[in-house]
């Protein structure tokens, strides 16, 4: 049997819903703003070999929302210098509200039906699911940091493949999702991980 000090350590590739991140921060901590090298750390583990983190995110339409778009731009600016962190990026489209009819009768007086639209985030869960499919020959354990339910067939898939996945997601909040933690064999709390980076970045601006 070959000792464990020389036996070659799980390479892992960290998959980050940009998107369900950067809400998820603000909902529990009121910042937008986490080291992800250091969130990277802890999430792996000393044991293990980090091969990659890959953060997926849509640009805010600088237009409608100025300023979340440049604390948005910096951040991405910031983490795209470090040589382990992958960056892709999605794009929000504009699609119209559809409403009741009798919803429609009380709001027509004050605003036209083709005033009624919203942008939405398109395609970043089809690009981290396809990624972690293609690139299941450069990792043996893949962490999803997501709690988007539309990861379920994905991981469903990567299980019948017989690779370990693990996901982080918030718990102390409304963004956990329940039909992830009965698919998933791992589920890490980024609650209990959080906090410490918050900490830890809180100290180094002193």
């Amino acid at each position: 049997m070959e000792p464990e000090l020389f036996k070659p350590k799980k390479r892992v590739i960290i998959f980050i819903d940009g998107s369900n991140l950067f809400h998820g921060l603000w909902s529990c901590y009121k910042t937008h703003i986490l080291d992800i090298q250091e969130l990277g750390q802890k999430l792996c583990l000393a044991n293990r070999d980090l091969k990659q983190i890959r953060y997926y995110y849509s640009p805010f339409i600088k237009q409608i929302n100025p300023r979340m778009y440049v604390i948005q731009q910096k951040y991405i600016e910031t983490i795209k210098k470090y040589p382990n962190v992958v960056v892709v990026e999605g794009k929000y489209v504009r699609k119209p509200i559809i409403l009741k009819k009798e919803t429609m009768a009380k709001i027509k007086p004050y605003v036209r039906a083709d005033e009624l639209w919203a942008y939405i985030e398109k395609g970043i869960d089809v690009k981290i699911a396809v990624d972690m499919i293609a690139l299941t020959g450069s990792y043996d354990t893949a962490i999803l940091v997501s709690g988007d339910s539309d990861f379920v067939p994905v991981i469903n898939e990567l299980n019948t493949l017989k690779k370990s996945v693990q996901v982080a997601m918030f718990m102390n909040d409304d963004r956990k999702c329940y039909d992830l933690k009965e698919h998933s064999k791992s589920i890490i709390r980024l609650d209990y991980i959080i906090p410490s980076i918050l900490k830890k970045q809180k100290a180094a601006k002193k």
